[in-house]
């Protein structure tokens, strides 16, 4: 029988224990006693290759000796320990005539390398990663942020997360995150980077692979923005993007008299075309020939009364015939200015290229939240065709969360990841403020790309807090902008440090000099923004809602299990 005190967060004895004489422990025991416990045998030792744990069960044959206050004492340091740090403890006892038995399976997690500024640590990282507590952080269930920090999905109350940073977004965030292949994934791809390195990745994942071209319409999927229409509210959805996207931005007072007009015309249109033409004419080459031969007709809007007229009479839904009484409210001569104006804005598709690419679908919006999905949007050098791009993000939030609704599936099978690098060169997305406080529901989330907060201002200028408010984890990369730099300081909070100040006072000639030392604690900030901008590259700050930040190196790409799968840059993917 040997006797143990748990001292100093150390177990102690008399003699050096052969099991337990090196196992440090993170806790000890409020009663300073020492306690007896039996001398444990090794019964099972093994080190789990995957996660990096060692477990080892110590069996006692005979702990009858042990007094009746221990077995309280020790069974509360078990249930301490398992709340502690990175050691876990397991109990099983059995005390019958036949058998004296206890079993202490003790789990120890490897000691990971600590990087703390004061108290910017990464002790979250671990309990908030899936599997909980376990050291393999690459598991496909967590968001990669840095080299030590990791977020489990739903652990948070969302997983949206905002990253702000010049360079080093792509592979240092996002393309880890690509690789974790967790859920379908809609990208935004500029240059069509992401799409040449990962479309074979995720095809050797058993992705569905899917691409919107703009730059290179030949090797695109089809995509026709009124495939998605099903009712008023998409009609008033799309023609939104519609505006939002306009070039020409008016912001004159007497301009809205025309916007709602041609709001009015370009509604009934669509809902026209969708309910009343056949399939193969449903589509945005149909509604610009329509507005061009009433602009361009000598009998003026006779052509368009008679038009919606007949298919009223057909007892057809109308739905948009209440939207054509608004435009036909103006005067004729108004009337026809505001279609050439609505023609005017739907130019793009006068394109031939344009008209091939949107004249049926294949981008199957539903099918993404059931299985696993990856859809590459590259757009063009040209802005007017950033109109599409904002067209297909859009319907995708609208249409997947009517599609929850109709298969009554909260949150949906698949989980789908906006991943908007350059978020904005989107544009304004509508409604994208009121959508993300909600999208946990239904099993969404976004990634954020954007060089400097002033991007998300100017945009959403009265909805960028919203925006920032609901991403619940932040990755700061290292931007030129001062505002961002003030930011992070305040969200960092302060510490308090200990300032020692010694005096020294002459005075006289037998005692020479006198020593008095001062001890002041000070409240100041943990980086001031000099720090921030001068944070050198391959470093990272993060936040996490309800944490500590954490300042870390950036995650590095080429250790990550998956990344021999990724195709090079330089042998462009095909569709």
């Amino acid at each position: 029988m040997e006797y143990y005190r748990y001292d100093n967060h150390k177990l102690r004895m008399g003699g050096s224990h052969p099991l337990l004489g090196s196992l440090e422990l993170k806790n000890q025991i409020t009663s300073p006693y020492f306690m007896r416990l039996p001398m444990f045998d090794v019964d099972h030792a093994e080190t789990d290759p995957d996660s990096g744990i060692s477990m080892r069960r110590l069996v006692a044959n005979d702990f009858s000796s042990m007094p009746e206050c221990g077995i309280p004492a020790f069974m509360a340091w078990v249930a301490n320990l398992s709340e502690k740090h990175s050691e876990t403890a397991m109990v099983r006892t059995n005390d019958t005539k036949q058998e004296r038995r206890m079993e202490l399976t003790l789990l120890r997690v490897p000691q990971k390398e600590t990087i703390m500024r004061k108290n910017i640590s990464l002790n979250h990282a671990k309990t908030q990663t899936y599997p909980i507590g376990k050291a393999d952080m690459d598991k496909q269930k967590n968001i990669i942020l840095s080299q030590h920090g990791r977020v489990g999905f739903g652990h948070m109350g969302n997983n949206n997360v905002l990253v702000i940073g010049g360079i080093g977004k792509s592979r240092e965030i996002i393309q880890p995150n690509l690789l974790q292949a967790f859920g379908s994934y809609v990208i935004l791809d500029r240059d069509g980077e992401y799409f040449n390195r990962n479309a074979s990745f995720f095809r050797k994942k058993y992705y569905q692979v899917r691409v919107l071209n703009l730059s290179d319409i030949e090797h695109s999927n089809q995509y026709n923005p009124l495939h998605y229409v099903r009712d008023e509210e998409d009609a008033s959805l799309l023609v939104q993007c519609i505006f939002n996207c306009a070039s020409a931005k008016r912001k004159q007072t007497a301009d809205l008299f025309w916007e709602k007009a041609e709001r009015a015309i370009l509604e009934a249109l669509i809902l026209y075309v969708v309910q009343c033409r056949p399939k193969e004419d449903q589509n945005f080459a149909t509604v610009l020939k329509l507005l061009n031969d009433a602009k361009t007709d000598e009998q003026g809007l006779e052509a368009l009364d008679k038009l919606f007229g007949e298919a009223k009479d057909a007892a057809k839904e109308d739905s948009f015939t209440a939207r054509y009484r608004v435009f036909k409210q103006e005067s004729e001569r108004t009337a026809l200015s505001v279609l050439i104006m609505a023609a005017v804005r739907l130019a793009v598709f006068a394109r031939e290229d344009i008209q091939t690419l949107t004249k049926d679908d294949q981008m199957e919006i539903e099918m993404m939240s059931v299985e696993d999905t990856a859809t590459f949007l590259i757009p063009s050098a040209n802005d007017d065709d950033t109109m599409l791009i904002n067209m297909i993000y859009t319907q995708m939030m609208a249409r997947l969360y009517k599609y929850a609704a109709e298969i009554n599936c909260f949150p949906l099978p698949r989980q789908v990841r906006f991943v908007m690098d350059d978020f904005a060169s989107l544009g304004v997305l509508p409604r994208f403020q009121m959508k993300l406080p909600t999208m946990h529901k239904y099993g969404l989330s976004v990634m954020l790309c954007v060089n400097s907060l002033a991007q998300i201002k100017t945009l959403y200028p009265e909805d960028w807090e919203i925006i920032v408010g609901n991403c619940m984890t932040f990755a700061y990369l290292g931007a030129a902008e001062t505002e961002v730099h003030r930011e992070i300081v305040r969200l960092i909070s302060k510490a308090t440090i200990v300032s020692r100040n010694t005096t020294k006072s002459i005075v006289d000639e037998v005692r020479p000099f006198r020593l008095f030392c001062d001890l002041l604690q000070i409240l100041r900030n943990l980086l001031n923004m000099g720090k921030v901008r001068r944070m050198k590259p391959g470093k990272v700050i993060c936040m996490i809602t309800g944490y500590q930040p954490l300042y870390d190196d950036c995650y590095d790409i080429s250790a990550h299990p998956n990344y021999p799968l990724l195709g090079s840059e330089k042998d462009p993917a095909k569709p």
